[in-house]
Parts: structure tokens; C-alpha cells; sequence
């Protein structure tokens, strides 16, 4: 189901929807409550979220290179990152390979 969110999401930043770069933060999050508790992943915000994306699904590197600018998504008013932004994209691809390696 995350899969094809995401793939409604990069449909969306074709058609340059301003909103779409933040969903993949949101994909992101929401898989996360479905793999952990509840109480261990909706407090975790900054560093300590990135690192949990790491620790749960090796090669994601979030908090490396554009890793961190996942912070920035959610925040961002949707005129503030464009869509076609080669960060949206690296990032969508590190939300996919997450999606598809983590574990519990």
C-alpha cells in the first residue's frame, strides 16, 4: 500500500503538485506506526527519527547527504520545494527503499 502511495506521489510530482514532495514524509511515518509502537515512533522528531529510518532498514541513509532535508518536507509551504527539486526525487527513492527493506 506505502508502494503505491509513493508511486501516486512521483505521478504527482510529474504534474508538479506542489504538495507532493511532503507526502513522502507522511508514507514514511505512517509505516512506521504500522511496524513499531505507536509510543516508540510518533514522539520522534529530528535527528532521533532519522536515525530510527536507519536503524530499520539498512543502505537508507537518512541521516546522511540529502537525508535530513526529510525534516524539512512536512514544514515546507507547498510553493517552497519544487516539485522536479533532484532532492524530492533522492529522497523519494530512499522513502521507497525503506518501504521495501525495513524491519520490525
Amino acid at each position: 500500500e506505502a508502494l503505491r502511495e509513493l508511486d501516486a506521489i512521483e505521478r504527482g510530482l510529474a504534474d508538479e503538485d506542489p504538495e507532493a514532495p511532503a507526502s513522502s514524509a507522511v508514507v514514511l511515518r505512517r509505516t512506521a506506526l504500522h511496524i513499531e509502537a505507536r509510543e516508540r515512533v510518533a514522539g520522534l522528531s529530528g535527528e532521533a527519527w532519522l536515525h530510527f529510518l536507519d536503524e530499520h532498514a539498512p543502505g537508507s541513509d537518512f541521516t546522511t547527504g540529502v537525508g535530513p532535508r526529510l525534516l524539512e518536507l512536512p514544514y515546507a509551504p507547498p510553493d517552497g520545494i519544487a516539485p522536479n527539486d533532484p532532492v524530492v526525487a533522492e529522497l523519494l527513492a530512499r522513502a521507497r527503499h525503506w518501504i521495501r527493506v525495513h524491519r520490525a
